[in-house]
């Protein structure tokens, strides 16, 4: 698995984030100095352009921003590989919100290899209020220069602004964990109607249990499960994949 994985990065790349961390996991807010009336999160953004760099940096330093204005943003450079290095400088860390959006828009625009695009927990995006404040006012996502960057749904699709030039977006869209703060048609208006979204159930039992054999032979654990286990693990995970998975990776 290992070997497909890396034959994989080396002729793609992928920008993953986790909607709820970027809008409530943060340590703070500082005004944006470029865009007005926005404002930065360091922490949760800078993580995203580190683990990007940290994967796709061979690559991503020969891919062209195609923005002018990007480009002067970060002293001049010229390729998303030369965002990434200015932006990751101690001194900008406080500009990673703008950062992240920039790069967003510049792998929309890569045509050298396909990207994905991989939000979890989509929903978070569209949830208020935020879990950060400035002058003791709550901040609203609309207020963080990265989170229009990452909403690419609407109603009729991708809108023209956010489409992939050469890639695809993954949006898992949750309210399984923490508050469900959105109403129907807040629900409706952060996800696309159909035929634009898939909708992920728990396991079946022949599913649960393929999944559990899988889980042991790659060596999450040792000893097999017997019936009584694996209807204890079922109540536990409530045969949700995601669940079972950090469940068995505590054994």
């Amino acid at each position: 698995r290992r070997e497909y994985a890396d034959a994989a990065r080396k002729r793609s790349s992928s920008l993953r984030v986790g909607g709820r961390a970027q809008v409530h996991l943060g340590d703070y807010v500082v005004p944006s100095k470029h865009v007005p009336g926005k404002f930065e999160e360091p922490a949760r953004c800078r993580e995203v352009l580190e683990a990007l760099s940290e994967a796709h940096a061979d690559k991503l330093g020969a891919v062209p921003l195609r923005n002018e204005a990007a480009e002067a943003r970060w002293g001049g450079s010229e390729t998303i590989g030369g965002l990434l290095d200015e932006a990751l400088k101690g001194p900008r860390r406080e500009e990673a919100s703008t950062a992240l959006a920039d790069v967003r828009g510049a792998l929309g625009r890569c045509v050298e290899f396909p990207v994905l695009v991989a939000i979890d927990e989509y929903t978070a995006l569209f949830q208020e209020p935020t879990g950060y404040f400035y002058d003791a006012d709550p901040i609203a996502p609309e207020d963080l220069p990265h989170v229009d960057a990452l909403r690419a749904l609407g109603p009729a699709g991708v809108a023209p602004s956010h489409r992939l030039e050469r890639g695809v977006h993954v949006l898992a869209a949750s309210v399984s964990r923490g508050p469900a703060t959105l109403d129907a048609r807040g629900l409706r208006e952060a996800v696309a109607h159909p035929p634009f979204e898939i909708e992920m159930r728990g396991y079946d039992d022949d599913e649960f249990v393929a999944a559990v054999d899988r889980y042991r032979a790659a060596g999450y654990f040792t000893e097999p499960l017997d019936g009584n286990d694996l209807e204890v693990l079922k109540m536990a995970t409530q045969r949700n994949p995601r669940l079972l998975f950090e469940r068995l990776s505590l054994l």
